[in-house]
Formats: structure tokens, sequence, C-alpha cells
């Protein structure tokens, strides 16, 4: 097997460094987007919690313990997120969608704490809005820095190759 000529030696280890410099890029580009999308993803709940809290629309529940009906305010599942739930879906070819929902309330009728049924058209309906709503503001910002991410990878990993041959 022949030894490199040092020409040779040079150019691999200059390819090496060029490699190695595309890999740490890469690293940084990587987290760069990643940071992005999770950023993009908490000021997105965020900002539909404020939208479905600020229209002050109420959900109707039924008790399944009475059978009577009551309204809650979207303000009040917002503020105790961890309420336990339970919920049938059902599957039709590749939509899976949520049939009934029931939450673990106390019921303002019979006072005790039971599962209480939500109807869930009415539900549909109330969220439908604010996420077209809250959609529109912030997706086009989000695909142009995206975009803009992309392009800087792009023109960094051409002037890395440009210089390095």
């Amino acid at each position: 097997m022949p030894s490199l000529t040092s020409e040779q030696a040079e150019r691999l280890s200059q390819l090496e460094l060029r490699n190695d410099i595309l890999f740490v890029g890469l690293l940084i580009w990587g987290a760069a987007l990643l940071f992005w999308l999770l950023y993009n993803f908490v000021r997105l709940m965020i900002e539909l919690k404020r939208e479905v809290v600020s229209d002050g629309e109420e959900i109707r529940f039924i008790c399944e313990k009475c059978g009577s009906p009551f309204t809650l305010s979207a303000q009040y599942l917002t503020d105790h997120p961890f309420i336990p739930r339970k919920s049938m879906n059902v599957r039709k070819g590749a939509v899976e969608r949520t049939a009934s929902s029931a939450i673990r309330l106390t019921c303002p009728v019979c006072k005790e704490k039971a599962w209480c049924r939500q109807d869930m058209s009415q539900t549909y309906a109330l969220t439908r809005v604010p996420v077209q709503k809250v959609l529109r503001r912030r997706l086009p910002g989000f695909f142009i820095v995206s975009a803009v991410l992309f392009v800087a990878y792009g023109i960094f990993s051409a002037v890395v190759k440009m210089i390095f041959g």
C-alpha cells in the first residue's frame, strides 16, 4: 500500500477540518431549529388558551349521577387542566375523533363529585374558531423564520465548501 504524499495528507486534513466545521454547524443549526419549534409550540398553546378564555364561552355538561345539565366557563377548565378525564374515540378510516368525553367535576345540583359528560359538538365548535385565528397569526412568521434558518445553513455550508474546495 503506497504512503500518502505531503499534498495528499494536507488535502485529507483540510477535508477532515471541513467536515468537522460542517458537523458543528449542523449541530448548531439543529439546536436553533429545535429551539424555534419548541418556542412556537409554547407560544401557540399560550395564545390558544388566551383566545379561548377571552371569548367567555360556556361549555354544557350533564351529570351522569343525577342527569341534570349545567354549564362551566372555558376559563374554569383552563384554570384546572389536570381534572381527570375519560373519553371514547371513534375511528372512521384514517380519522379518529372523540365521540364522548366526561370530566370528573362537582355537580352544582347534587353537590357530589361525578363524571360529567360534555356536548362534543359544542366543544368542537368552541375550539375551531380560536385555533384558526391563532394559526393565521402565527404560521406566516413561523414559516418565514424557518425558511431563513434553512437558507442560513445552506449559505454557511456553501461558504465552507467553497473555502475548503
